[in-house]
C-alpha cells in the first residue's frame, strides 16, 4: 500500500460548464509568463493556469504557452521534489483540471499532457495524488474527456506492477 489511490468514476460525456457559465476570476492581473527561463516557477505557472481556466480569452490566447511553462515546472519540481510547496490546493486542483483540459481540446498535445501526469504520478507527491482522487471537479473533467483520453489516463495512473508482464517464475 503506497500513496492514496486514484479512484476514477465511471465516463460520462458532459460540458464542463453549463452554456453561458463563466468561472470566477480568481487570479490578479499580471503579464503571463513567459518562456524564457530553464525553470519557471511552479507558483507563477499555477497563477496563469488559474488565470487561463477563469477567463475564455487568457485560454484561447495563451493555453499553448501555459500548458509549456506548466509542463516544464512540473519536471522540474517532480526532479527537484517540489512538487507539494504549492501554496494552495486548490492550485493544484486548476492544475489538474487544465492539464486535463488541454488533452480533452487538444489532441496534439497527448504526448505532453501523458508526459506531465506521468511525472506528477511517479514523483509520489501525496498531495498531487490526493487532490487528483478526491476533488469532485477533477473527476468531473475526467470523465467528461473521450474515452481514449480517459483510458490513457487510467492507464497512466495505474501502478506499474497494475499489468501484470505474464506468469512469473514459471518454466
Amino acid at each position: 500500500g503506497g500513496g492514496p489511490s486514484v479512484v476514477f468514476p465511471p465516463a460520462y460525456p458532459g460540458p464542463l460548464l453549463p452554456p453561458g457559465a463563466a468561472p470566477c476570476a480568481r487570479s490578479a492581473r499580471r503579464p503571463m509568463a513567459k518562456l524564457t527561463s530553464n525553470d519557471p516557477s511552479l507558483e507563477e505557472a499555477m497563477q496563469d493556469v488559474s488565470r487561463a481556466l477563469s477567463e475564455f480569452k487568457a485560454w484561447e490566447n495563451g493555453y499553448d504557452t501555459i500548458f509549456e511553462v506548466l509542463r516544464r515546472a512540473i519536471m522540474h519540481g517532480a526532479r527537484e521534489q517540489t512538487l507539494d510547496n504549492v501554496s494552495s490546493d486548490l492550485q493544484i486542483e486548476d492544475a489538474w483540471v487544465f492539464i486535463l483540459e488541454v488533452r480533452r481540446k487538444h489532441k496534439h498535445r497527448r504526448k505532453r499532457v501523458a508526459e506531465c501526469v506521468k511525472a506528477l504520478v511517479d514523483s509520489g507527491s501525496e498531495r498531487w495524488l490526493r487532490v487528483v482522487s478526491e476533488s469532485p471537479r477533477v473527476q468531473e473533467t475526467l470523465t467528461n474527456l473521450p474515452e481514449d483520453a480517459y483510458e490513457e489516463m487510467v492507464q497512466l495512473f495505474s501502478p506499474p506492477d497494475a499489468e501484470p508482464e505474464g506468469p512469473e517464475g514459471e518454466g
